[in-house]
């Protein structure tokens, strides 16, 4: 049974025999009345045993299992690795990830721990009595691959001669396993550890999941796979599972040190994801507009062709389907309907598909580079944190006259109609040189600014990202028609104090003068840090920057 969401995971159901097996009972109510419908057309008699393998004992695989058990419905003979069998016999939220799904649960004692230190190192054959029906046999086996990494099994022997394979392949946690039967092969989440938001939570171990990508390198090498199911999604064919392995270990060497996923985590990075939505509600509709109005102009010249080009360039209404998933996704977060954490994936996946659906380099001639950068910055900087990737910072010595300089004849950067004469002879140069007159036209700054700078005002910063804060604050009081917005520096020790201030502003003109959440996450990014938010009386905003680093 598939269950596509990180709350609950697949269930699967195989008869051995007379023997019935369940694979992970998920964390969903519906699903598991799913699963004992078909255990009531199943099973002779309910008082006959359902082994319960766990793959690992997270939550999301064992939650409704464990209920089940305690109410005593059917009789599940719990089943699971040791290290998890300990975790639910102390009532350890932190290792079954019960704090971050929300799922708190009872201590207790799993009927069978599978793989443990006595059978993987002394391999010690073992008989387990299961009361009112059969003694199972469990058989531990050892093997070596050609690197020299010990791969370790235990096999359950059934009434029928069958066998089941249950292999230790920790990484993803300490107790995950992986289960073989026939050419079916259950690989539990190994298949996901390498992913942000899941490398990192608790029990995930690099180096041991790097020691397990040989270990199923091994087992798929040496046994009849052709199925292979796993504890979410779909299930795949054999011969697209080496690559997908290949793909796991590049992204194990490539993968920096990893942030810790635990509840604090995931608050204070849902809140950066609510930033980075609420920038992208904003940010993208202006994009997607400038564009729509080039185009309109275009045709209203006669460059049908050119319009149409424009026009394919970017998938305004597509990225806004994204965006308006998040914001439906969030509502039911708000009214209980989820939980942080699938917040938390939510913002990931719609991060990756804005990111395969915006063109950065194709737009450069057509949008402001700083916008740009920004846009593209919303994704890069959010995937980077959650990935456990610092954001690239390069700080360096800034000369704020010389920024305020660049910043002015960038909101001027337009081509002459010189430029569009000289250009006429060349029909593709012509074409282009219009539509950058027309584009940079388009998003043209109204409001005036004055600069006031101390003497030599020399800062230490990351300069395209200060210089995209400022363009984007004046792009804020542009929108809430700020006339003329006062730029003072003040030197003051060993750190230079830059404030931006309406003059004669209208208190009417709906600017709310609060720094948004991107933009002081863009502010502290450069290096400097927010020294006023605002100010009601006057609308002031003011920030800092060191005029030397650490090391100077």
């Amino acid at each position: 049974m598939k269950k596509p969401d990180i709350t609950s995971s697949n269930s699967w159901i195989i008869r051995i025999g007379e023997q019935i097996l369940l694979i992970d009972s998920g964390a969903d109510r519906e699903q598991m009345k799913h699963i004992e419908e078909i255990l009531k057309n199943t099973l002779a008699h309910p008082s006959e045993p359902v082994l319960l393998l766990v793959s690992h004992a997270h939550m999301d695989h064992i939650y409704q299992g464990l209920i089940a058990r305690n109410q005593a419905r059917y009789r599940y003979i719990l089943c699971v690795q040791e290290s998890g069998a300990r975790a639910l016999q102390s009532g350890d939220y932190t290792t079954t990830a019960a704090d971050l799904l929300h799922l708190p649960f009872q201590k207790r004692p799993a009927d069978i721990s599978l793989l443990t230190g006595d059978n993987r190192y002394k391999g010690k054959t073992r008989t387990v009595p299961i009361p009112g029906s059969y003694d199972l046999c469990l058989y531990p086996q050892s093997y070596e691959t050609s690197s020299g990494i010990t791969v370790i099994s235990e096999r359950l022997r059934f009434k029928n001669d069958e066998i089941l394979e249950i292999w230790y392949t920790p990484g993803h946690s300490k107790d995950s396993i992986c289960i073989t039967y026939g050419g079916f092969m259950h690989l539990g989440d190994i298949l996901f550890a390498t992913n942000p938001a899941v490398a990192g939570i608790p029990g995930w171990d690099p180096a041991e999941l790097t020691r397990t990508m040989i270990r199923l390198d091994w087992i798929l090498k040496n046994r009849p796979i052709s199925i292979i199911g796993s504890g979410h999604g779909n299930a795949q064919y054999y011969s697209l599972m080496q690559p997908h392995l290949r793909i796991m270990e590049e992204e194990l060497l490539a993968m920096p040190p990893v942030i810790r996923i635990d509840t604090v985590f995931i608050r204070e990075t849902v809140h950066y994801a609510l930033d980075l939505i609420r920038e992208a509600n904003r940010i993208f509709p202006i994009i997607a507009g400038r564009i729509m109005v080039l185009a309109y102009y275009l045709e209203e010249i006669g460059e049908d062709p050119a319009a149409e080009r424009v026009s394919s360039l970017f998938e305004g209404d597509t990225i806004d389907e994204f965006l308006s998933a998040f914001n439906d996704f969030y509502e039911a977060y708000r009214k209980g309907e989820r939980i942080q954490y699938q917040v938390l994936l939510k913002a990931l996946a719609i991060t990756e598909k804005i990111q395969c659906h915006f063109p950065k380099d194709a737009l450069e001639s057509l949008i402001d580079t700083g916008m740009l950068r920004r846009a593209s910055r919303l994704c890069t900087d959010f995937m980077d944190l959650v990935s456990g990737n610092p954001p690239p910072i390069c700080l360096a010595k800034i000369n704020l006259d010389d920024m305020f300089t660049d910043m002015v004849n960038e909101q001027n950067r337009i081509h002459s109609d010189d430029d569009i004469f000289t250009a006429a002879a060349d029909q593709e140069l012509f074409s282009r040189v219009l539509m950058h007159r027309i584009a940079h036209s388009i998003g043209a700054r109204k409001v005036r600014i004055r600069i006031r700078t101390d003497t030599n005002p020399v800062i230490i910063a990351d300069k395209d990202r200060l210089f995209d804060f400022f363009s984007a604050l004046l792009e804020r009081y542009n929108d809430a028609t700020v006339q003329t917005v006062i730029i003072d520096t003040c030197r003051h020790e060993e750190k230079v104090i830059i404030s931006f201030q309406p003059e004669n502003n209208d208190k009417k003109s709906g600017f709310l003068y609060e720094i948004p959440g991107a933009l002081i996450r863009e502010v502290r990014s450069a290096g400097g840090w927010i020294e006023q938010p605002y100010d009601k009386q006057t609308g002031t905003i003011i920030i800092g920057f060191p005029t030397r680093d650490e090391k100077s």
